[in-house]
C-alpha cells in the first residue's frame, strides 16, 4: 500500500505579527546618561555647598565631562536643579499612583513614605542650602499632583484650593524633613489629614 502525501494544514487563525518596540536610539541613551551625570554630579555638591558657591566648573569635574557637554544639556546650573526636581516629582507621581490610594490620608502616607526614603540626601542639601530653596522649587512642582488628590476634595473649592493645598503641604513637608522625620510618613498622614475632617 503507498501511503498518500500528507497535505499540510493550515491554521484557520490569521496570524498576527507583532511588530518589536523599536529600541532607543544609542543617540538618546548616551544623552540620557549624561544628563544623569550631570545631574548626580550637582546633588553630590549639594550636599556639601551651598548652591550660590557652585560652579559650573565643579559640576562637570566632578562628572569627569567638560563644560561644552555641560551647555549641551543645561543653560545654568539652576537649570540642573529644575531637572533634579522635575525627575523626583516624576518618581514620587508614580509612586503614589501605583499605591492607588482610596483616601487623601492614604495619599498623604504614600506621599510621606517617598521623601522619607530619600530623606537623608534632602535634609544635607537642605543644611547647606536656604529653606526656601526647597519650598519655593517643590511648591512648582506639586501641582503635578493635584490629579491624584483632586477625587477626595469637592470640586467646588475654587481655583485657589491647589495653591492653598500645596502651599502647606510643601512647608509641613520642609519642617519635618528640617526635624530629621522624627515621625512617621504614616503619622504625619493622620495629622494632616484630620485638618480636612
Amino acid at each position: 500500500m503507498t501511503e498518500q502525501p500528507q497535505t499540510p494544514q493550515t491554521s484557520q487563525t490569521p496570524q498576527t505579527t507583532e511588530h518589536p518596540k523599536q529600541p532607543e536610539h544609542p543617540t538618546d541613551t548616551r544623552a540620557s546618561q549624561t544628563r544623569a551625570r550631570l545631574i548626580g554630579a550637582f546633588t553630590e555638591l549639594m550636599c556639601c555647598y551651598p548652591i550660590d558657591e557652585i560652579t559650573v566648573k565643579e559640576v562637570v569635574a566632578k562628572a569627569k565631562l567638560t563644560r561644552q557637554t555641560f551647555y549641551r544639556h543645561f543653560n545654568s546650573k539652576e537649570d540642573i536643579l529644575d531637572a533634579k526636581l522635575d525627575a523626583l516629582y516624576t518618581e514620587c507621581f508614580a509612586y503614589i499612583e501605583s499605591h492607588a490610594p482610596a483616601t487623601y490620608e492614604a495619599f498623604l502616607a504614600a506621599y510621606f513614605a517617598f521623601w522619607h526614603e530619600r530623606h537623608a540626601t534632602l535634609q544635607t542639601i537642605l543644611e547647606h542650602n536656604p529653606h526656601w530653596l526647597f519650598t519655593e522649587t517643590a511648591h512648582a512642582y506639586t501641582h503635578r499632583l493635584y490629579p491624584l488628590v483632586r477625587p477626595f476634595f469637592p470640586s467646588s473649592l475654587g481655583q485657589f484650593f491647589p495653591d492653598f493645598l500645596f502651599g502647606g503641604l510643601v512647608l509641613a513637608e520642609a519642617t519635618w524633613l528640617e526635624r530629621g522625620c522624627q515621625e512617621s510618613p504614616e503619622a504625619m498622614a493622620k495629622e494632616l489629614s484630620e485638618y480636612w475632617a
